[in-house]
């Protein structure tokens, strides 16, 4: 852990210097990387977590943190509103119909404190385990 430690100080340092968004968001993706890449090391439960998948999640950790994200995500659109603020107009995300832009913008800075750390609370304490009944979603056509 002391290694990916290093590597996202470094990661930090060199968002510090990005001029450019396009710029920002790599150095972002390498940094993503390496903490998802350490997340399933900090489990101590049978669950597995081999990274960060989503769309769909592919294993119940990537589920709860995406269901996590969700809900942070209404939460933020919701708070944002009604401080009268467009939760649609964002800085680092782009303007995309019925995408809640400036509510992902501050998501960032809301997802390790709030919904990883929830996740690995209730995986940790075992209130989630591998033995409880997983339904597998199945995709619904419309």
């Amino acid at each position: 852990m002391t290694e990916a430690i290093a590597q996202l100080e470094s990661s930090r340092e060199r968002a510090a210097r990005q001029t450019a968004i396009e710029s920002l968001l790599g150095v972002e993706g390498d940094a993503a990387r390496i903490y998802f890449g350490m997340f399933g090391t900090m489990l101590r439960s049978d669950l597995t977590f081999a990274g960060r998948s989503r769309r769909p999640p592919r294993d119940p950790v990537n589920a709860l943190l995406s269901f996590g994200y969700t809900l942070l995500t209404t939460e933020l659109t919701g708070a944002l509103a009604a401080q009268g603020l467009d939760p649609f107009v964002g800085v680092l995300h782009d303007l995309d119909y019925g995408r809640p832009s400036l509510a992902l913008d501050l998501l960032e800075e809301f997802r390790q404190p709030i919904i990883d750390r929830l996740v690995l609370s209730v995986v940790n304490r075992g209130v989630l385990k591998a033995d409880h009944s997983m339904i597998e979603a199945k995709p619904v056509y419309c």
